[in-house]
């Protein structure tokens, strides 16, 4: 498909804030919860700093301003109008297959898998970002074999964003103390390719003993069959 950007679509939200960057370019659309049909309602918009967002409305999509390449812009919180829906989506670096949907604190995390990548030597697109949308500071540890790497989202306001460059080969691991939302950039023939990665908290302990103690063949009994029949009695004679 050449340079174009794909990203999953997320249910609508409708009353509940959803969060996300603004990269190169970030938009958003606000819409009847019902019909569907597209309204001029503006969202709330609230971006790193504890500021309201630049927004400019063209046709039906809300741009959102502030953008800097590969998620170098701030972290945004959105809140739709009431009674309305809205979803929103960013791309990273311009050269497609690297754009990501808002999303809400119920798809946020703190456990987190980062797995081999086939990353390049250009460190400016290797990256990982971190996003909390906690008002207190966020610590977290990123692990790459035996090196840990900490860091603090300390600022007092929502939504906050850390930006690491990860020119690693390693798979690694996340853990934070508070919920996160994470973009991870991995490059295959110089386009970017960034996701939401998912928490491993619940099946991490299930993988890590399945991979000491894997499964083994129970042994095949050999089946059993029950007699057909009852044996056969020869007749008896009295006496006469």
């Amino acid at each position: 498909f050449g340079d174009i950007d794909y990203v999953t679509l997320e249910p609508l939200s409708q009353d509940e804030s959803i969060y996300g960057w603004v990269s190169t370019s970030a938009r958003a659309a606000v819409v009847e919860c019902d019909t569907l049909e597209a309204v001029a309602d503006e969202p709330v918009c609230t971006t790193s700093g504890g500021t309201s967002c630049l927004l400019t409305k063209g046709g039906d999509i809300w741009s959102i301003g502030d953008s800097a390449r590969s998620y170098a812009g701030p972290s945004i919180k959105l809140t739709p109008p009431a009674g309305k829906c809205m979803s929103a989506f960013t791309a990273g670096d311009g050269d497609g297959s690297e754009a990501t949907t808002f999303l809400s604190k119920s798809k946020f995390g703190r456990n987190f898998l980062i797995p081999i990548g086939s990353l390049q030597s250009d460190s400016t697109r290797n990256f990982i970002a971190v996003l909390s949308a906690s008002v207190d500071p966020v610590n977290c540890v990123l692990t790459s074999g035996n090196s840990n790497s900490d860091f603090t989202l300390d600022t007092n306001f929502e939504p906050k964003t850390k930006l690491l460059a990860n020119p690693s080969t390693d798979e690694q691991t996340l853990t934070c103390d508070g919920d996160v939302l994470v973009v991870a950039n991995f490059q295959r023939n110089f386009e970017g390719h960034l996701f939401p990665l998912f928490n491993v908290a619940e099946w991490q302990p299930l993988k890590e003993t399945c991979i000491t103690n894997p499964p083994t063949s129970s042994p095949t009994s050999e089946p059993t069959t029950s007699p057909t029949s009852s044996p056969t009695l020869e007749p008896t004679t009295s006496p006469t």
